[in-house]
């Protein structure tokens, strides 16, 4: 507020290395801790992270996920930084709410991410031509390309699942996770 022009102090300090170029108008100061959950949600937003970015960051399948997954209410669209790609995909503005919760990463450092049973959903929903013709059909899904313990699928919360089931995606396929769900229980 006090820097009369603001792009030649921001070039300046481009020039000098103390702050690096995310995206235009978004910079990272040197040496300042970030996380990529926290720079996903201020790139684009209203956006929380999801999908397979969560269901791997909390252990529920074995693979690193390299691209943060993210929704938003606003139309999807991917971002290349130099701290890594982002991408984006319109959820429903009724569902868009629901399952969402804040994480603490240390002094400083939080994001709004999904919790683990609406990231599989989003991931179900973001997923083109994804189909299952059963509860048989999704385990496999689960344990053979997501390679997610199957144990874990007691964890998924069956009242939150109702709540989405009331929404017009995917309905068929999230109708066959509850039921998947309500066998494990």
């Amino acid at each position: 507020g006090d820097v009369k022009h603001p792009e030649q102090k921001i070039k300046y300090l481009k020039s000098k290395g103390e702050i690096s170029s995310l995206i235009r108008g978004l910079y990272l100061q040197k040496n300042s801790k970030y996380s990529k959950f926290q720079i996903a949600n201020v790139l684009y937003g209203p956006s929380y992270v999801t999908g397979i970015t969560v269901l791997s960051w909390l252990g529920w399948i074995s693979e690193r996920a390299v691209t943060i997954h993210s929704a938003t209410i606003k139309r999807g669209k991917s971002v290349d930084t130099p701290v890594g790609r982002f991408e984006y995909f319109h959820l429903n503005t009724e569902v868009f709410h629901f399952g969402i919760q804040h994480y603490n990463f240390g002094p400083g450092m939080s994001c709004i991410m999904a919790s683990p049973t609406k990231a599989l959903y989003d991931h179900i929903l973001m997923t083109p031509n994804l189909q299952f013709s059963g509860k048989l059909d999704l385990l496999t899904y689960l344990e053979d390309d997501l390679r997610m313990d199957t144990d874990l699928i007691k964890e998924i919360d069956i009242k939150l699942l109702e709540q989405l089931m009331d929404f017009g995606e995917k309905k068929r396929q999230i109708t066959i996770l509850y039921n998947l769900v309500k066998t494990y229980l």
